[in-house]
């Protein structure tokens, strides 16, 4: 886990804030070594809304689904971005290198 507090993203509208606050919180919890993962219990994230908080909700979700599935050919295309975002992250990137194994081993471990 970060040594970090917070971690605060401010941009306007339509920036991508939705995608980003997804894409940090599948790498916090993706660089989860604990069994049974449980870093997600820990990752606190804020929106202005409680609409915007269930699109993230609903994103992380759907994007944990689909990266633990056998065949990445049927990832939609926001799934996609985040997989490679993941792939080049620098918190998942530390210690090991990242391919889909990895990716999919760690998303199934996080929904179960």
């Amino acid at each position: 886990m970060q040594n970090k507090n917070f971690t605060i993203y401010k941009s306007s509208a339509g920036s991508g804030k939705t995608f980003t606050l997804v894409k940090e919180y599948l790498a916090l919890a993706l660089n989860d070594t604990s069994e049974p993962p449980s870093a997600y219990r820990r990752i606190l994230a804020v929106t202005f809304t409680n609409k915007a908080a269930a699109e993230m909700k609903d994103r992380i979700i759907k994007a944990l689904k689909e990266l633990s599935m056998d065949d990445y050919t049927e990832l939609s295309n926001n799934s996609k971005k985040l997989l490679e975002a993941l792939k080049q992250h620098k918190k998942l990137n530390a210690f090991q290198q990242l391919d889909d194994i990895f990716i999919r081993k760690r998303a199934n471990n996080v929904l179960t």
